[in-house]
This record gives C-alpha cells, structure tokens and sequence, in this order.
C-alpha cells in the first residue's frame, strides 16, 4: 500500500492477483479522489497567500456627490449636477494612493473638465462623468504596449468604468485607455507636479 503516497497512478502490477477488477476499479477511484483533495487544499493555500492585485467593484466605497472634492475649489463654489442616462464614466481607485480624477465642468474654469480627489479604495459617484485620471510627473503610466513617464492625463470614452492599479511602485496600470495627453496637446489641466503635491493639496 506505499503505492497511496506516492505522486504517480500505481501500476497493474502492484495488484494482488487475485484482485478481481471490481475492486481494482474502486481501488483506482479511491487514489484519484484523494488525488483530488490533495490538490484542492493545495489550490487553497496558494490561493490564500497569493497577493490580490487589484480589488473588486463590490468590496470598494463609492463616494457621493456631497464628498467628492474638488481641487481648486475657487473655481468650483457649487457642486457638478449629476447627469441622467448611462452617458457617464466610472473610475475606481485600486491603487494606495490618492488619485486627481477629471470630472465634470464646473462654470468659471477655462479647462473642458475639472480635477478632482479620489481617496485610494473609493469609486467616483453615480450619474457623475469621469473623463479619466492625472498622472504626476514622478509617475509612469503603464499601457498595454508602452510606458509613459507624467505628467499625463489618460483619458477615458463616456460610458467606460475603468479601474486604476498599480503594477509597480511608481507606476499606474492604464491598459486600453483612450489616450494620453501631455501638457498643451488638450485643453484639461495636466499641472507639473509630483505626487507629494497631489497628496497635500486633497489632504488640506
């Protein structure tokens, strides 16, 4: 019976001969079933300590249009109206770090949209259109066939719920964005500043 704990199927040979092939067959069924278990628990574990790269939609905070903040506040005294249909962009922020999320104009400002803050583990509002995110110039977006180094904007379709992780320390994870803008290709503001200036300003 040494045959049970061994990793490979035992072989015909290992039978009794006088085994009839009723009981060869269970004896089979009985080693591949704790085969199976074997494997499932170690599935388990792995499973178990294997980092999660990214978080799901469900486990995630949503914020409201009341909490989300925006960056120049001098040009936004009044919260963005929600919008009505399904015409608008979602971003979730997987990463550890606070995010700058283009959303609605806001009269008074001379840019197509306005940045706002988005806490790390948040999803923008419902019925609120986010057009994408900012990226710092001491960071670097990652895309599906390239990288590029910030200050970026990386834009987004209406519609699109895109969620942002990181897939190093200083990079941001974009695959299958809609473009990524430098400085004076767009008319968004994309300021040059790094991310320590990002933090104080939505931490102030």
């Amino acid at each position: 019976m040494e045959d049970w704990e061994k990793n490979s199927l035992p072989s015909l040979a290992a039978f009794p001969q006088e085994v009839t092939f009723r009981y060869r067959y269970l004896y089979f069924r009985i080693f591949i079933v704790r085969r199976r278990v074997r494997g499932a628990k170690g599935e388990a574990t792995m499973k178990t300590q294997e980092p999660q790269r990214g978080t799901t939609r469900r486990q995630l905070k949503r914020l409201t249009l009341e909490q989300i903040k925006p960056v120049e506040e001098a040009l936004a005294p009044t919260k963005p109206k929600p919008m009505s249909g399904f015409g608008w962009g979602q971003c979730t922020n997987s990463t550890d770090e606070i995010l700058l999320v283009y959303g609605p104009h806001t009269p008074g400002s001379r840019y197509d949209n306005t940045l706002f803050c988005l806490p790390p583990g948040w999803t923008t509002p419902d019925n609120w259109d986010c057009d994408g995110f900012f990226v710092p110039n001491d960071r670097i977006a990652n895309q599906a066939f390239s990288k590029l180094a910030g200050p970026l904007a990386i834009k987004y379709y209406d519609t699109r719920n895109f969620e942002v992780i990181k897939s190093a320390p200083n990079e941001y994870e974009c695959y299958f964005n809609n473009g990524a803008y430098s400085p004076g290709t767009i008319n968004w503001q994309i300021p040059d500043i790094d991310y320590s200036v990002v933090a104080a300003v939505c931490l102030s």
